[in-house]
């Protein structure tokens, strides 16, 4: 949970150029927020003098805030190619970089400016937000220190510094520290998103809440405090707070952490499914352990999905969520009430196929991933990837009801050969050594089965790797080439 770009609203950089009023006016639009108008002004000047240094990084800036990674990248590259010993060249185009989520160029580019000029906060403000997307909280803090021993009162830093306090577990000194940033600029819409973030991190959500909602009332284009207003409101839901609890620890490690936890919980997941077929209270416990960790998988996945869809048929979810990101949460909803429906039918019903709950559990899966990416275009790409997968899934589903078809002989053979008439319209009731026996059998008939077909990947094992790790590829991929 960081803030994700800057924090430097009206950057005036040191200008190569006598100061135009014009220039003046479009900087004061910067402070506003007004970018459209900040870049109309800044295109003027650049239409009758094209190699204007403070217009070109004025509109450069102004495709940062807006997000427009490809004018940002355009402009950055002709300011450092046109003034490569101006070290605002270079800031713009860390900032650019960072952007782009390229990390590492983003911090050659902050270094660059700090030779060209030590005492220019913004680099170390940039070196900290690299570091906080890294994890490393320590490294973050004192690029923060560094900045503030230049200017003590740069909101950048002071904000990033923060981010990182919390991040690395100090929440006390974070929290202090918010406070007192807080009380300088209390019409600040960054410091009130931050101060709310830390009430978030401590439990108090409708104290946050009030914060979010402050900041969103003076800035409500604030992103940092539209995500902070929708983890506030989710975590009204009693089952959300757990997954808000686990999602804000995991927030905090380093991504070799996390890889180690989720490794470390799957490993003993197994561990678990190995012992709960045993008639001991071990394996009961281990039984109530698989479970908890399936169920609780699961609301690490869908949890945010399922609080957002309640929270879309309320009057504040609808003011807070537009009507695509509402019906997208929904469908995600939808999708996983008929799974559990199906898989609670299929509980009760064994000739039911379990594929009719799978399917659709797995198929919210890309669903979700794509709720997280920032344009609709690359949601739409992710949604034709979830079509690929409905494709496949359908296959799944006819496949295993042919194989139930297919079994269904087998059982009735072995019930003859035991005696028992399987056309009989009484309900039968068998042994455990009954059930036992046709247990194996079938076992052994699926074993044939696989012989049969060889040893490759099953096509349910290739459908449920497409929509879980497929989709979080492709939507890696998506995200390098398109945000």
């Amino acid at each position: 949970m960081a803030l994700e770009r800057g924090y430097r609203p009206g950057m005036m950089p040191r200008v190569l150029t006598p100061m135009d009023p014009r220039l003046q006016r479009a900087y004061q639009f910067v402070t506003l927020r007004r970018f459209e108008e900040a870049q109309r002004i800044f295109q003027e000047i650049l239409a009758s003098e094209p190699a204007h240094p403070s217009a070109m990084a004025g509109l450069g800036e102004c495709a940062v805030y807006l997000e427009n990674r490809e004018e940002a990248d355009r402009l950055s590259a002709e300011l450092v190619a046109a003034y490569p010993d101006w070290s605002d060249s270079w800031l713009l185009r860390g900032e650019s970089e960072f952007l782009n989520r390229r990390l590492k160029t983003a911090a050659e580019a902050a270094e660059r400016v700090r030779a060209l000029d030590p005492d220019e906060v913004g680099a170390y403000s940039l070196l900290a937000r690299v570091a906080i997307r890294r994890a490393r909280w320590q490294e973050a803090i004192e690029h923060c220190d560094q900045g503030l021993s230049i200017d003590p009162e740069d909101p950048s830093c002071t904000q990033f510094r923060v981010v990182a306090l919390r991040q690395s577990g100090r929440a006390e000194e974070a929290g202090e520290l918010a406070k007192a940033a807080l009380q300088k600029q209390p019409e600040d819409a960054t410091a009130l998103a931050n101060a709310g973030w830390n009430q978030l991190n401590l439990g108090q959500a409708k104290e946050a809440r009030r914060l979010f909602e402050a900041a969103l009332r003076l800035e409500p284009s604030n992103e940092f405090a539209k995500a902070g207003l929708l983890e506030a409101l989710r975590a009204g839901h009693w089952f959300y707070r757990p997954v808000l609890r686990y999602r804000l620890l995991m927030s905090r490690l380093s991504p070799q952490w996390r890889v180690g936890v989720l490794v470390g919980g799957y490993l003993l997941f197994r561990v678990g499914l190995s012992s709960a077929d045993t008639a001991t209270v071990g394996g009961v416990l281990a039984t109530i352990g698989v479970v908890a960790y399936l169920l609780f998988g699961l609301s690490t996945w869908f949890g945010s999905e399922v609080a957002d869809g309640l929270l879309s048929l309320t009057r504040v979810g609808r003011l807070v969520r537009s009507r695509a990101e509402r019906l997208w949460s929904l469908s995600i909803c939808a999708l996983l009430l008929v799974g559990v429906t199906m898989l609670a039918l299929w509980w009760f019903d064994p000739t039911w196929t379990i594929a009719y709950g799978v399917v659709p559990i797995l198929l919210a899966m890309p669903l979700h991933i794509g709720s997280e990416l920032d344009t609709w275009k690359t949601k739409r790409l992710m949604l034709g990837f979830t079509v690929v997968c409905l494709v496949l899934g359908l296959l799944v589903i006819d496949k295993e009801r042919q194989r139930i078809r297919d079994v269904m002989p087998v059982i009735a053979q072995e019930l003859v050969e035991m005696g028992i008439d399987p056309t009989s319209e009484q309900e039968i009731e068998l042994t455990d050594e009954q059930d036992a026996r046709v247990s194996e059998r079938v076992s052994e008939w699926l074993e044939e089965q696989r012989e049969d077909r060889g040893r490759g990947p099953s096509l349910v094992l290739v459908f449920a790797l497409l929509c879980s790790i497929g989709s979080q590829v492709f939507a890696g991929v998506l995200m390098t080439r398109f945000e």
